[in-house]
């Protein structure tokens, strides 16, 4: 089955879900019979619904005219009730397909997610003790900040004792606006990447996944979420030589690794 995903930098948490793949006879009664531009299938089946009623109307009102517009009436509401069956069969169809399309669709856009290097616009991080409000703020771009960061770091997994740290990163929304999400991990669980960041600092989910938005019972997702679970790689800057820890790494995570990341 041929999959088309979003491109990575339109990567966000609501994406449209889109239909199956579909060409030639098929992309036509689904396009021109049913109006289908999207999985919205609820909509196409309250509209057969209306369609349906009105049939029936007009079926009841043919055998109370005159003679001469019965046959007439009744043609025209046995020509609807066909189109209800078919639109019916057709609607079935094409909404059994798309619920074998949605998880192999979710699992292509998931792959891209996990690649995807968000800016990294703020990087906090609160000690166990501290008031909510107390926050220490480090620039990961700044080779000073990165070596006291490893350092406190390093310091809090000889302790046993984590401080959270917040990563707020930005995405563009489908309206093409700048949005701001976040993040939150215990210190020590992060995976700095020492002298990855460029131009700026980035985050990365690599067990990242898209779900989708189940808003009308079992019919098939419209919109995604996303869920931001598992590890996080962040991308910093190398550290100051006078503070130079090497890579900061989350237990069990290898050199260079890109296996690791994501959200609670």
């Amino acid at each position: 089955m041929d999959v088309l995903t979003y491109e990575s930098k339109l990567t966000r948490p609501d994406l449209p879900v889109p239909l199956s793949p579909s060409s030639g006879i098929s992309l036509f009664v689904r396009r021109h019979l049913l109006g289908l531009r999207g999985p919205s299938f609820a909509g196409v089946q309250r509209a057969t619904w209306v369609v349906a009623v009105a049939g029936l109307l007009i079926a009841v009102m043919s055998l109370l005219i005159g003679p001469a517009w019965r046959k007439a009436a009744f043609d025209v509401s046995a020509l609807i009730g066909l189109y209800v069956i078919v639109r019916a069969l057709a609607t079935v169809a094409f909404e059994r397909r798309q619920h074998l399309f949605e998880p192999v669709w979710m699992t292509a856009q998931s792959d891209v997610l996990r690649g995807h290097a968000f800016e990294v616009l703020r990087f906090t991080v609160r000690g166990p003790s501290e008031d909510q409000r107390a926050r220490a703020s480090y620039d990961l771009s700044r080779p000073a900040d990165v070596g006291v960061l490893l350092r406190r770091q390093a310091e809090e997994r000889s302790a046993g004792r984590p401080s959270q740290a917040t990563v707020e990163f930005a995405y563009l929304t489908g309206d093409g606006i700048l949005a701001v999400a976040e993040v939150h991990r215990d210190l020590p669980d992060l995976t700095f990447l020492e002298g990855r960041a460029r131009r700026y600092a980035w985050v990365r989910f690599p067990e990242a996944c898209y779900v989708g938005r189940r808003r009308q019972g079992t019919h098939p997702a419209q919109l995604t979420n996303w869920s931001l679970s598992g590890p996080v790689l962040v991308g910093v800057s190398a550290a100051a030589a006078a503070g130079q820890a090497g890579l900061a790494m989350a237990p069990g995570a290898a050199v260079g690794s890109s296996s690791s990341g994501s959200s609670r």
